[in-house]
């Protein structure tokens, strides 16, 4: 045995890849601001798939209960269900993080820093919502890790005193924050303030101030030149919101390295395009998979533009189709997961049957989802296999409308998503 860092395992470990994949950039490294999923301690008391049922329970055994708690979460893949979301009441609510999808348009990654499941790495999704800390996997080992696009920066974060640097240009800044604040052209306020600043994450924030002529001389007291807001990207978009100041939560020292390895600046939408892809390659996660078992997965950046951007394309299209914004309206998927039989439509047991003639899923022995393929009922996202784990988890329950129409349009996404993958593959095998 020869044990190596980080980990200096006392078992064999194949690093035949190792060498390769130390070579990618951790995501944990790429994005600023992540956090494991909600833990409420009582999912069965705070978590439900209908809204209504969570206000029967709450409104009037709770005084604290607040309607506007009420959100959507990520649960399981494609399966957003209803939280009583109250910091206060539940075990781990992760709001330092989640709030950051609540206060705006937003979407993240998830991932696993340790798998446990037999069938390898297949942990990767995306969420528009807050999520649960078991999204991907059952075991706490497992464990679902949220990396928000973006950050809406508010006033109650704070700078810590340690960065005595920071703290003096803090101070001269707030005098010629004074001595500028009567020029009322941003670009003349701009240059003449770069002139007397020497810390370059005041000149960084800054430069999102002069775009507002509103902010320009208020942005101290608005920000509170929070640390975080300061060290985020220097070259990322920035947008003004009533309340926040919408940043990307991509890390300054990895922007500088992407947009100097490609001479381009890629918004955060197709940086993220690109890892998504990347986590869906087959030979990046079979050729890692010991790797990618025991930390938080590593990103290869290939060297060629023009591949970065066929592999974020791929990738973007898979968020899309991930998110449920829109459903793959093709020709060959019209005709996929059509709910037919006449019932009840309640869940007894779900049961895939394959014959010659068909492939069906059933529900209950008269009604069913037809033409399934084999390959998208086994499909895996995490340790779970999507189809079957949305329908044993309605065991005994009466399925609504929209869900009906959710189990359809999960099986033209997963049909989509196995296509996708190939042209990831493609893209990928020969290089990654």
């Amino acid at each position: 045995l020869k044990p190596r860092k980080p980990f200096y395992l006392f078992k064999y470990q194949n690093t035949e890849f190792l060498e390769k994949y130390e070579k990618g950039i951790s995501v944990k490294d790429i994005f600023i601001m992540s956090s494991v999923g909600i833990i409420t301690g009582k999912d069965k008391k705070f978590i439900h798939f209908d809204k209504d049922e969570i206000i029967n329970r709450f409104q009037y055994k709770d005084d604290d209960f607040d309607k506007e708690d009420l959100k959507k979460i990520a649960y399981r893949p494609f399966d957003n269900r209803y939280i009583n979301y109250n910091p206060s009441k539940i075990e781990r609510a992760r709001y330092s993080v989640m709030k950051h999808i609540l206060n705006g348009e937003n979407i993240g990654l998830i991932t696993s820093r340790i798998v446990k499941t037999q069938n390898g790495f297949l942990h990767s999704f995306v969420s528009k919502n807050i999520t649960n800390g078991a999204l991907l996997a059952s075991n706490t080992a497992s464990s679902s890790y949220f990396y928000p696009l973006y950050l809406y920066i508010d006033e109650e974060i704070w700078v810590e005193k340690q960065d005595n640097k920071f703290w003096k240009e803090k101070k001269k800044y707030e005098k010629l924050v004074k001595k500028y604040k009567k020029m009322k052209d941003n670009q003349e306020f701009a240059d003449e303030l770069f002139k007397d600043i020497e810390d370059e994450k005041i000149k960084t924030l800054y430069e999102i101030a002069v775009q507002n002529s509103e902010e320009a001389t208020t942005l101290f007291e608005t920000c509170q030149f929070q640390e975080k807001a300061l060290s985020f990207a220097d070259t990322t978009k920035k947008v003004f919101t009533e309340k926040y100041i919408k940043v990307e939560n991509i890390n300054s020292e990895f922007r500088k390295y992407i947009n100097d390895l490609y001479k381009t600046v890629f918004s955060a939408e197709e940086i993220l395009g690109y890892i998504y892809a990347v986590l869906h390659s087959e030979t990046y996660r079979k050729k890692y998979v010991e790797y990618l078992k025991m930390d938080f997965p590593k990103i290869p950046f290939v060297s060629s533009l023009s591949k970065f951007k066929k592999l974020s394309k791929l990738g973007s299209e898979l968020i899309k189709f991930h998110l449920l914004n829109e459903i793959p309206d093709a020709k060959n998927y019209d005709d996929l997961g059509e709910y037919l039989g006449f019932g009840d439509n309640v869940v007894i047991k779900p049961n895939f049957v394959k014959k010659k003639e068909f492939s069906r899923l059933y529900i209950n022995k008269e009604q069913y989802f037809d033409n399934v393929p084999k390959e998208v009922f086994e499909f895996y996202i995490g340790g779970y296999q999507v189809l079957s784990k949305y329908l044993k988890d309605r065991k005994n329950k009466t399925l609504s409308l929209q869900e009906i129409e959710n189990v359809e349009d999960i099986v033209k996404v997963l049909q989509f998503t196995i296509k996708q993958m190939k042209k990831i593959e493609k893209e990928t095998k020969e290089w990654i």
